[in-house]
């Protein structure tokens, strides 16, 4: 019954049916990055605005990728025999490295948010057609990061795809912190669940 009352409010307009999971066979996120910065580092600013970054995970294979102006970098990891191996790849218009980097490099490089404070706050937003719960988490050096988080999707290999989000009870799909003068805004624009 509760099935077909959703059904007929879908049709009428009044409830999205968006794909949720506690644990999805895949998961991909699709972040859109805003900068907003003083006029001294303006130029930067509109170097990196309109930057993305997408997060694919399945079952066996992680990638976490971001794109801008000026490069894009790959961070790939495949499971093996229970184990995942790592690779960053970067490329600019003029040359590409690579490197390999094991899942113990990958979390150091966001160590600063290891071990956060998690402070959950009572606002809410709708991001991505996904309720999402607001909370601040407070790094090394009092370091802030508002995030907005859900609990209608995840994936085992989330907390892997994205140290820096292992204090949240959920997937994070809007992030802001400060960097120097700078505020950074990441804000999930698409999702796709399998």
């Amino acid at each position: 019954m509760l099935t077909i009352l959703k059904v007929l409010l879908l049709f009428m307009g009044q409830v999205d049916m968006l794909p949720s999971c506690d644990t999805c066979s895949s998961l991909v996120i699709s972040y859109e990055v805003q900068i907003q910065s003083k006029k001294r580092n303006k130029s930067t600013a509109e170097l990196f605005n309109g930057s993305s970054k997408v997060v694919f995970i399945n079952s066996d294979t992680i990638r976490v990728r971001q794109v801008s102006l000026l490069r894009t970098e790959s961070a790939w990891f495949y499971k093996r025999n229970g184990n995942y191996s790592g690779i960053i790849i970067k490329e600019s218009s003029k040359d590409q490295n690579s490197y390999s980097i094991s899942l113990a490099e990958w979390r150091k490089s966001f160590s600063s948010w290891e071990g956060a404070d998690f402070q959950k706050e009572a606002q809410t937003q709708t991001i991505a057609g996904y309720k999402c719960k607001r909370a601040v988490l407070v790094g090394e050096n009092n370091q802030r990061m508002v995030v907005y988080y859900t609990n209608q999707l995840g994936h085992d290999a989330y907390k892997i795809a994205e140290p820096m989000f292992s204090a949240v009870p959920g997937v994070v799909l809007k992030y802001e912190f400060r960097s120097r003068e700078s505020v950074i805004t990441y804000t999930a624009n698409r999702i796709r669940v399998r």
